[in-house]
């Protein structure tokens, strides 16, 4: 975890050793307990977008501690993950892809934060009453009151949208500087239902346009 994020979250230094106790405890933990953390590796004062998931992917081998990320360009792209491929070259109009690791998105400031940052192999939402959801949900209002750059938050599917009401009210302190983006989430079950189409990518880089900000290149 960066420093200004252990400044930020110190109030739950506990809570996380506990976790942390628990965890290791348990075997086929997904990611590996090394990466569980990665998202945090990103100090609130770079982040610029914020795309939330739901939990890391439950295949042995595959997450990495970045939402929607995956450990390889050699693994076969997870169902979700091949979806924002899909919209990202639709809505950009371009051929080629980014590297399913997704380092280079978060090295510009993307935050790809997983609302629970743990799972167990082969059982997704097995950490979904383990306290991980309180967790992110106060880094992000951390992040919001203690930050002022412009920030964008991409809401894919219920998990996401659930944090609104929430942050709605610190938001509303000072609207110029949030878009929301929501949408439904990427997977097969829900992407033909609004996700297609809905063109996150190039409304983000318009965002930062006029506000004169530096655009994200997603292909990087």
């Amino acid at each position: 975890m960066h420093r200004e994020w252990q400044s930020l979250l110190g109030g739950w230094r506990d809570w996380l050793d506990h976790t942390q106790d628990q965890l290791s405890q348990q075997s086929g933990l997904a990611p590996d307990s090394d990466k569980v953390m990665t998202a945090f590796a990103l100090p609130p004062s770079k982040i610029r977008v914020i795309i939330l998931g739901q939990d890391p992917y439950p295949t042995p081998g595959v997450a990495v501690g970045r939402a929607f990320a995956i450990a390889s360009d050699d693994l076969a792209l997870p169902a979700s993950l091949r979806n924002i491929f899909t919209e990202l070259q639709s809505d950009l109009n371009q051929d080629r892809l980014p590297r399913a690791t997704l380092e280079s998105w978060q090295d510009q400031g993307v935050w790809l934060l997983n609302r629970n940052l743990t799972t167990l192999e082969s059982a997704p939402g097995s950490h979904f009453g383990l306290g991980w959801q309180d967790f992110s949900l106060a880094a992000i209002q951390q992040l919001i009151l203690n930050t002022q750059q412009s920030l964008v938050f991409l809401l894919w599917g219920n998990q996401a949208r659930a944090i609104l009401p929430s942050v709605q009210n610190y938001i509303d302190e000072n609207p110029a500087r949030f878009l929301i983006l929501e949408s439904p989430h990427p997977s097969p079950l829900s992407a033909y239902r609004g996700f297609f189409g809905s063109k996150p990518f190039s409304k983000v880089n318009a965002f930062f346009s006029s506000r004169g900000e530096q655009t994200i290149d997603w292909f990087d």
